[in-house]
């Protein structure tokens, strides 16, 4: 039994039917759309499924990790929902290691989890590091956009899978023109 989030009339997950979105009904009135599709997730939501004290407590680190850089509250917001998203129910995914140059950093920097790094395509752009393991780790998309080539954009809260050796370790505090 999972340890539902009771705040006045709590929080859910639930799939659009008709686009097959996931969202998160905040209130009666109020439904957030995340980045995600139903058919993305690692489970299938076939009614609504209450906001667990876990995706709480991780949305409140997600939302103090985002509020330390440039954006506003909705930005924060969405970006905070779609980690949780993806860090508790995105299925597993294939890594996309050759979308992106290997990093050019001469020392060599473990990669952890809530590090903030730049990856490189046909522009850079600013991820966070959901997970990681000694080889690979899951990464959302914190900038704004991510042109990847002529074909291909990314926009905030995308979430992917690269090795390790493309991952910039980012030290510095993030600038909005990052962002």
């Amino acid at each position: 039994m999972q340890n539902c989030v009771t705040n006045g009339e709590g929080w859910y997950w639930l799939v659009d039917d008709s686009s097959g979105s996931f969202l998160l009904k905040l209130s009666e009135d109020v439904v957030f759309p995340t980045v995600y599709k139903a058919s993305e997730l690692i489970n299938s939501f076939q009614d609504e499924q209450c906001f667990t004290t876990s995706d709480a407590f991780l949305y409140s680190l997600f939302r103090d990790k985002f509020s330390a850089v440039a954006m506003d509250e909705q930005q924060a917001f969405t970006l905070a929902v779609n980690a949780t998203v993806a860090n508790h129910y995105l299925k597993p995914q294939a890594i996309k290691s050759w979308f992106f140059s290997v990093a050019q950093h001469k020392e060599t920097k473990i990669i952890r989890q809530g590090d903030w790094v730049a990856l490189n395509a046909k522009e850079q752009a600013i991820y966070l590091v959901l997970d990681t393991d000694q080889h690979a780790s899951n990464v959302i998309l914190v900038s704004e956009r991510h042109v990847i080539d002529d074909s291909r954009l990314y926009i905030r809260g995308k979430a992917l899978r690269v090795h390790n050796d493309r991952l910039t370790p980012v030290s510095h505090q993030l600038q909005d023109y990052q962002l």
